[in-house]
């Protein structure tokens, strides 16, 4: 059986709070509720005890977001964009 994610009330308010944070890091072609479903598991992960944390929390799901971003980038620049095969150094 799949393992259901639940967000605690604790998380949940902390979620509301983040929203003072700004717009998501979206840019076209992600979607929100992507976004917005790593942001919960962050929350839930830290548990965050006050406003600070709250902000660490965040900042750690924007930077993971982020670094998600980054290698879907370089494995579409290394598929498209590499026009000389990679092969194995000669010998000598």
């Amino acid at each position: 059986m799949a393992k259901t994610h639940r967000t605690t009330s604790a998380s949940s308010d902390a979620l509301c709070r983040a929203k003072l944070f700004g717009e998501p890091p979206i840019i076209e072609g992600e979607k929100a509720k992507d976004y917005r479903k790593l942001l919960e598991r962050v929350f839930d992960a830290v548990q965050p005890a006050d406003f600070i944390e709250e902000i660490w929390a965040r900042d750690l799901a924007d930077v993971t977001w982020s670094m998600f971003r980054l290698r879907r980038i370089l494995a579409a620049l290394l598929d498209d964009q590499s026009p000389i095969p990679i092969s194995p150094s000669p010998r000598c």
